[in-house]
């Protein structure tokens, strides 16, 4: 029989005396062994617990899209003074950290599981973002965000809704914006009352307006409307630009083009107005609407597409 060596009887004791002190913990801590299905059960909550962040993360992307798309991007010259200043005022502060916070725990959650040790922290992050914007894009287009931010206004009274930060921006009367309606059946050619959002009437000039501006004002639906306060007169307003006022439980890139190209080329219009007060012979042309400030703050972009 072999005698064990010095080095073995000190390997030997050490094992002996951490198993020792092994027992000693559990005996003293009270520590009993769980079931399986309690590991089980905690592994599959952790699971529940990431989808969950990931879905409402995609709620809160949901939101952001929605809120982008009619946040009035088309029209911001005629809103702000730089398209810094525009998004600034416009983004969704609440909902972004809300999409952050859901990213933050879905990666704390996916760590937690059995298998989370294997993945770096970009592929937890980037998996659990990817699946917020595919699940966003998604819940947009059936009209979660929409129905997420009216909801969210409804019950909470200084929640900004999309409707709320856009009449804040456009009844502005004295900036050359308001939000209003005329009479269904206003008659053409005759002067227009046109009652704003506050429901303060102006008469309203439409002589600078084009058949489709005329057709969309003269509908009797709410549209936003550019223009210029008379200095003569407090309550009379002079048309330059009419445009739909309402917002759809999805928006497209396609409409905000629209939007884009309608009131550029509306606003052309009356930089054009300008040039030829300046290149024709005879009787100028007096517009009204060639001192608007959306007018003014595009006239550079004009100048390069000439």
């Amino acid at each position: 029989m072999t005698t064990p060596s010095p080095e073995q009887n000190t390997e030997v004791a050490l094992h002996t005396k951490m198993s020792m002190a092994v027992l000693d913990r559990i005996n003293t801590e009270k520590v009993g062994l769980s079931p399986r299905w309690q590991f089980i059960l905690s592994e599959y909550g952790i699971w529940i617990l990431w989808v969950l962040s990931v879905l409402f993360g995609a709620v809160a992307f949901s939101v952001m899209l929605f809120v982008f798309m009619h946040a009035g991007f088309a029209f911001h010259e005629a809103t702000h003074t730089t398209v810094i200043d525009f998004y600034v005022e416009v983004l969704p502060y609440l909902w972004i950290i809300v999409f952050i916070l859901m990213a933050v725990l879905a990666h704390f959650y996916l760590r937690h599981t059995k298998y989370g040790y294997k993945y770096t922290l970009s592929e937890i992050v980037g998996s659990s973002l990817l699946f917020s914007f595919i699940g966003g894009i998604a819940l947009h287009v059936v009209g979660v965000g929409y129905f997420v931010d009216v909801q969210t206004g409804r019950n909470i009274p200084s929640y900004p809704t999309v409707e709320r930060m856009e009449t804040k921006l456009w009844q502005a009367p004295q900036q050359g914006r308001m939000i209003g309606t005329l009479p269904r059946r206003a008659e053409r050619g005759a002067p227009a009352l046109f009652t704003d959002s506050n429901g303060a009437q102006w008469t309203l000039s439409t002589t600078e307006l084009n058949p489709m501006d005329l057709d969309l004002l003269y509908s009797g639906e709410p549209v936003r409307l550019l223009g210029v306060v008379s200095t003569t007169s407090a309550s009379y307003f002079h048309g330059c630009g009419v445009f739909p006022w309402g917002f759809t439980k999805r928006g497209s890139f396609e409409e905000m083009k629209k939007e884009r190209t309608a009131f550029i080329e509306k606003m052309n219009e009356h930089h054009g107005k300008v040039a030829r007060m300046r290149t024709a012979s005879g009787t100028p042309v007096v517009s009204v609407c060639a001192s608007h400030t959306a007018v003014i703050r595009l006239s550079p972009y004009f100048k390069e597409q000439q």
